[in-house]
């Protein structure tokens, strides 16, 4: 469970579960491989994420060298869906995917291709699909923006639904605790 704010419900939260293996929070939680939480909970969360992805494109690098196309599939296939499901589920990461970016220009395509790094105009066109004639590889900074804004724009109608349903669920709170109280007195 997470709050907020460590308030007077957190101590309550704390007493009325205890022993029962819930775990209570003000900081974050890790949720269905997203972050939930503090500002600095989301990003030490992320900062691990890229850390450990920033090892996986080193030692796809290395795999470049002899075997390019694997290297190329296990990133297109693999390693880029889990970063395009955190920039989905998490709001804001661009300055934190930005080492990201760097070791695939810098580390992974020179190794794939076995070319020097590519400049801006060629990484624009290597990011492209396929079938415009780039190599598909998603650039985590390009991804933030355009995942985020799509995931908005799915989630809003369910979203309003659930703010509405809240809405209903406060006032009718509201009116117990007002019917309560008329009854007592």
């Amino acid at each position: 469970m997470l709050f907020r704010s460590k308030a007077a419900c957190y101590e309550d939260a704390v007493q009325v579960f205890s022993g029962t293996g819930v775990q209570i929070t003000c900081e974050g939680r890790r949720c269905l491989g997203s972050a939930l939480g503090t500002a600095s909970f989301v990003e030490n969360f992320v900062s691990a994420e890229v850390s450990a992805w920033l090892q996986e494109i080193h030692h796809l690098s290395e795999v470049a060298t002899i075997h390019p196309h694997v290297a190329y599939a296990a990133l297109t296939h693999g390693l880029a869906g889990r970063w395009i499901y955190l920039v989905r589920t998490t709001p804001g990461l661009a300055s934190l995917l930005q080492p990201l970016e760097q070791a695939l220009r810098c580390q992974l395509l020179p190794a794939i291709t076995g070319r020097p790094s590519p400049g801006d105009a060629e990484w624009e066109l290597l990011t492209l699909p396929t079938r415009f004639g780039g190599l598909g590889i998603p650039s985590p900074l390009l991804v933030c923006e355009s995942e985020e804004a799509v995931s908005k724009a799915v989630t809003a109608p369910l979203v309003s639904r659930i703010v509405q349903q809240q809405l209903v669920l406060g006032s009718a709170i509201e009116e117990a605790g007002t019917a309560k109280a008329a009854a007592a007195s």
